[in-house]
């Protein structure tokens, strides 16, 4: 599957306490396959104190089997957990009960919710939904008075992929996705990404100019790039190759910080990826050209340009191969990369004519060998052909 999520938080990223990669660990995912799920509260809770050496502790009580596959636990039986819960005495949680954590019960097994909300977990989707329903369903619980369960909806909308939303996108709502903006915006949190990305499918030339004056607006440090690469992969979803072009001259030809160069930068490959050539693909490799005269952004450009197959720039690389600006160790080895790349794409036939560009390769990674062989030999030896995100 092709996870939104998967990509706007780098692919590696645990988004708060469920991962995000692989087999997503959603609430409803979690319901369905725990062997119990008991509805519990907070009967008592101890702060660590690290000058007396105590650890915190919170205790609940089991209310109520919900489910039991395999009968676990009792009513008013009491489960310790090794960590302090910042709540009050009598908060409602779900607590979902698998064998294999037996010894070692860790606190991605709760949920904070009431038996009143519960109807999110028992009605959600399933396999046999469609998609338009299973859409639409997540979309009206973005905005909820349970956090938790906000957060989940936005989870597993970031776990359907780009190609389905868009061919469902009138079940998006644009008015609901402007409220998650405003809510959230003042958060430093992951999930703030993914609502403009959303409103760049559904949204309006009025979103765009707001998409605008937030990507040229002054961005404190700790906001970093997360907010911003959000706005930008939604506004190049609105206004595409002109959008383009407003980025690269406002954040790629002007002095900015790292992290909004770098947030444009994540924008190209989200595009690349997924934007279903709302913008040209040789347009996005110009747009990541511009990065070759980064030193701080080349390396990381050289393994995009390569793995987008511009094989337009091996002589230019060749020329940037050990000049001052350049030379370190990352930059020499991408470029050394690139050409083993650049000839992996050879014919399998022997009796084929080898294609320019990998002539070109051969031809440089002779003279890199010959100039430079001790990093030509760590770069062999760690290479691994680019592939693109995983997809179903």
């Amino acid at each position: 599957m092709k996870q939104l999520l998967f990509f706007l938080l780098c692919g590696l990223v645990a988004f708060g306490n469920r991962s995000v990669v692989g087999e997503e660990i959603t609430l409803a995912n979690q319901f369905r396959t725990a062997e119990s799920v008991y509805a519990i509260k907070l009967i008592s809770s101890r702060k660590p104190d690290r000058a007396k050496q105590v650890r915190g502790q919170t205790t609940y009580e089991i209310v109520k089997p919900l489910v039991e596959t395999k009968a676990t636990r009792k009513l008013g039986e009491t489960i310790e957990m090794r960590y302090f819960e910042d709540g009050s005495i009598g908060d409602s949680f779900l607590y979902f009960d698998q064998s294999e954590a037996k010894y070692s019960r860790d606190w991605k097994y709760l949920a904070r919710m009431d038996l009143s909300d519960l109807g999110y977990l028992t009605e959600s989707p399933t396999e046999k939904t469609t998609d338009a329903d299973r859409l639409s369903y997540y979309m009206k619980f973005l905005i909820h008075s349970n956090a938790e369960i906000a957060y989940d909806a936005i989870v597993e909308l970031g776990c359907i992929s780009l190609s389905v939303i868009t061919a469902h996108k009138e079940t998006l709502n644009p008015e609901i996705l402007r409220k998650c903006i405003r809510i959230h915006q003042s958060e430093i949190s992951d999930q703030v990404t993914l609502y403009p990305t959303l409103l760049g499918l559904c949204g309006t030339d009025d979103d765009a100019k707001m998409f605008e004056a937030e990507i040229v607006r002054e961005y404190r440090v700790d906001e970093e790039f997360r907010l911003v690469s959000g706005f930008m992969t939604g506004y190049l979803l609105l206004r595409h190759e002109p959008g383009l072009k407003f980025l690269e001259d406002h954040k790629l030809l002007k002095q900015e910080r790292f992290s909004e160069r770098y947030a444009v930068m994540q924008s190209l490959r989200f595009m690349w990826l997924y934007g279903e050539d709302r913008i040209s693909k040789d347009r996005l490799r110009q747009s990541m050209r511009i990065y070759l005269d980064m030193p701080e952004f080349t390396d990381l450009a050289i393994v995009d340009l390569g793995r987008w197959e511009d094989w337009s720039i091996s002589d230019r690389l060749m020329k940037l191969y050990g000049k001052p600006e350049y030379d370190n160790p990352n930059i020499k080895r991408a470029i050394i990369r690139f050409y083993l790349t650049a000839e992996a794409t050879k014919p399998k036939d022997a009796n084929e004519p080898l294609p320019a560009h990998v002539v070109t390769a051969q031809r440089h990674l002779k003279s890199l060998r010959e100039k430079d062989p001790e990093t030509v030999k760590t770069a062999e030896e760690f290479f691994l052909m680019p592939k693109e995100m995983p997809s179903k």
